[in-house]
């Protein structure tokens, strides 16, 4: 890191030696990431018998609350929660994994692997949605993988959902509402017009995980010419009304957005525009090139637009589907 960023506040220099809450001692050897604004640092650190950790800065105002938020949850193997904190750094310590799985699912996997992976980031995400905590941001980069490579291959070793800084447990009978969450090619339709946002959100992002993991296929990533400065939430919806839109499920989103919402009017005229399209509506559950009838039921279950509609974590795994992920 340069002399200029070490100097700028809350920077620490590589070398930095800091004491945990644990009492453990890590040493920073590499910047894994630099945030302005907001303001987030990413350090690799090494204890003393240089084993890996990542540490993480989280803003003062959360600080605490994430603490009482990740604390519980280290009972979950699926899950990367806190290890140690160093509190006068506002940094976590979290375990070092080897990869994730927006890298990794573009490797060479066996389609169980690749089942197992989803299996077990599954287990995490109904863990958390259990104790009523909403992730916000599923998306392949937040699932981490330990795994090792042989002449045989990629053997999976741990899968931890991850990335919890952004979960939020809301009171009972309410909802997230207002901030634009998650990421543009994995958030779901109501997440995207700001809508009421709750567990059935996170199920429509692993549903589109889900296809680029057995697929390698990012459905709602942007093309190369899409025209810059232009609104991509139209352009998005239109393609996630095309993949997992019918008439109850349409009409249970608009239901959902609120009579007071500006997408009411928007979501008709959408499906109006597939249906007079030259390129009609292609339902994923009806995609031929797709063979395995299972798998498109699966995930056609998680994807529908309306999210009451949408089965849950613990119902997805107990899906068919996920029998046979050793």
């Amino acid at each position: 890191m340069s002399a200029q960023l070490q100097s700028r506040r809350g920077d620490l220099a590589l070398g930095t030696e800091l004491h945990g809450d644990s009492g453990c001692l890590y040493r920073l050897t590499e910047v894994l990431s630099l945030r302005e604004r907001p303001f987030i640092r990413v350090y690799l650190a090494r204890d003393s018998n240089e084993r890996k950790y990542v540490m993480k800065t989280i803003f003062q105002s959360e600080f605490e609350y994430q603490m009482s938020l990740q604390k519980p949850l280290s009972v979950c193997p699926n899950l990367r929660v806190l290890v140690d904190s160093v509190p006068q750094h506002l940094l976590f310590v979290y375990e070092y994994l080897a990869d994730d799985l927006l890298r990794l699912g573009q490797r060479d996997l066996p389609a169980i692997a690749r089942k197992r992976i989803l299996r077990d980031a599954l287990t995490g995400l109904a863990e958390i949605h259990d104790r009523g905590i909403v992730h916000t941001d599923i998306k392949p980069n937040n699932i981490l993988i330990d795994f090792e490579e042989s002449p045989d291959g990629i053997q999976v070793k741990n899968v931890k959902l991850s990335d919890l800084e952004n979960a939020a447990c809301p009171p009972p009978g309410k909802s997230i509402k207002g901030p634009l969450l998650g990421n543009h090619m994995w958030r779901s339709p109501e997440a995207h017009v700001r809508a009421k946002v709750h567990k059935p959100a996170d199920i429509f992002s692993f549903g589109v995980v889900c296809i680029y993991v057995m697929l390698k296929m990012i459905l709602f990533q942007l093309p190369d010419n899409f025209p810059p400065g232009v609104d991509p939430v139209p352009f998005i919806l239109e393609r996630q009304f095309s993949y997992f839109g019918d008439r109850s499920g349409v009409a249970g989103l608009i239901e959902h957005v609120g009579p007071d919402s500006p997408w009411q009017e928007a979501f008709t005229e959408i499906m109006s525009r597939l249906i007079e399209k030259d390129n009609p509506p292609r339902p994923f559950v009806g995609w031929r090139d797709v063979e395995d009838a299972e798998f498109k039921d699966v995930v056609g279950r998680m994807t529908k637009l309306d999210p009451k509609q949408r089965i849950t974590a613990r119902e997805a795994l107990e899906h068919p589907w996920f029998r046979d992920a050793l």
